[in-house]
């Protein structure tokens, strides 16, 4: 594996890849065997790492650290330096701590308002569309969906990302499967470019938030054509 690769992958797993890059490597982890090697050990060796902070009290500032503080808040004279940059080093270590659990949590049954985050029109097209590079389905109601792609999540289930293009815009979300029912997990709004057939984010920040949850809850990568194809007709069994 070549530097760009390693750096693209590390990319991909933090969230950090734009959709369209995001994309194209997802496809390429479906047709190289050895970069998908790569990829399922970085993903272990981060997921290692997120477990390793998600545990009890890992988001509490350590006790030797408040007790620094409020020794500080009493005193008249100024601390040394030294005191001064080790005080600092245990506050920022508990922030990074706080911080890893808490990006490594994010809510799976986010449900936006005025949204299409758990209609059942939606959910029946997730439940029997295969997914496609280009083009839309058009459900009863005039939407428009593309489902873009299936992926097994941590919790034993299945996930898939989709847009959906209506008269207030398009959205881009992934859902998953629980207990036979498609719930949207995560969901940002679209903006339109050009046609219905093309779409750009509205913000960077969006898009990784869409990539972040892909990267932190898949087991594996996306599902081939084919393997989608067999769990449609097994209705995702």
């Amino acid at each position: 594996m070549t530097e760009q690769e390693f750096e693209l992958l590390s990319q991909y797993l933090d969230g950090e890849l734009a959709a369209q890059a995001a994309q194209t490597l997802r496809k390429r982890l479906l047709a190289e065997p050895e970069l998908r090697a790569s990829f399922e050990r970085m993903k272990e060796i981060n997921d290692s790492v997120r477990d390793a902070f998600n545990v009890p009290g890992a988001d509490t500032v350590p006790a030797c650290a408040l007790e620094a503080l409020q020794s500080a808040e009493t005193r008249t004279n100024k601390p040394s330096q030294v005191n001064r940059a080790g005080w600092g080093l245990a506050v920022a270590a508990s922030l990074v701590a706080a911080a890893g659990l808490l990006l490594t949590t994010p809510e799976w049954n986010q449900q936006p308002g005025d949204s299409p985050a758990a209609d059942t029109l939606l959910a029946d097209a997730l439940e029997h569309t295969p997914s496609r590079g280009d083009g839309w389905d058009t459900l009863a109601d005039g939407r428009q969906i593309r489902s873009l792609l299936s992926f097994p999540n941590t919790r034993g289930g299945w996930c898939r990302e989709y847009l959906m293009s209506g008269e207030n815009g398009t959205w881009r979300g992934v859902a998953c499967r629980n207990e036979g029912q498609w719930t949207t997990a995560v969901l940002n709004v679209e903006v339109i470019s050009g046609s219905a057939s093309e779409y750009r984010p509205a913000g960077a920040a969006k898009t990784d938030e869409i990539n972040s949850f892909i990267a932190t809850h898949s087991s594996g990568i996306a599902l081939s054509l084919q393997a989608e194809a067999d769990l449609i007709a097994r209705k995702w069994q």
